[in-house]
């Protein structure tokens, strides 16, 4: 197992909704937080404060089109936000392909959320995007190119 200064955070980058996940190894990834950046601010500074709390020893970003070098509406947002980050932290950034990450946390999420209030659904939407964070480091570390 890695140890914890080599810890990864996984961000699921969001116009107004963040999720962050912790991997202290390819086989140990937790969703630690989503963040509605509407009541919380601006999206880096809120990615730096995670930063503060855990030993990160790199940052992986989930962006929509990158398989399929597709131009996704998303694309030139998240990769302002990973440059401006890297910039702010000092820590490999890296962009990482998020296909299906925000409808596989979706279906996970899909039946808890059956009957539930106006408020409970607001929840259920950041936790969400922290387990499509999770699974960006899941995709993540799968492949066979990070090192």
């Amino acid at each position: 197992m890695n140890s914890p200064s080599n810890l990864t955070l996984g961000v699921d980058f969001g116009l107004r909704y963040l999720g962050f996940a912790l991997a202290y190894s390819a086989d140990l990834i937790v969703p630690i937080k989503g963040v509605d950046t509407k009541r919380e601010g601006n999206p880096v500074l809120v990615t730096l404060d995670i930063l503060k709390d855990y030993p990160i020893s790199r940052v992986v970003v989930g962006c929509p089109g990158m398989a399929a070098n597709v131009e996704h509406e998303l694309k030139p947002f998240v990769e302002a936000f990973a440059e401006l980050l890297a910039k702010e932290c000092g820590l490999r950034v890296c962009l990482w392909d998020e296909a299906l990450t925000s409808f596989e946390a979706s279906s996970i999420l899909r039946d808890l959320s059956r009957g539930r209030s106006a408020k409970k659904k607001e929840a259920g939407k950041t936790k969400e995007h922290a387990l499509a964070a999770a699974s960006i480091l899941k995709a993540y570390f799968a492949s066979s190119g990070p090192a």
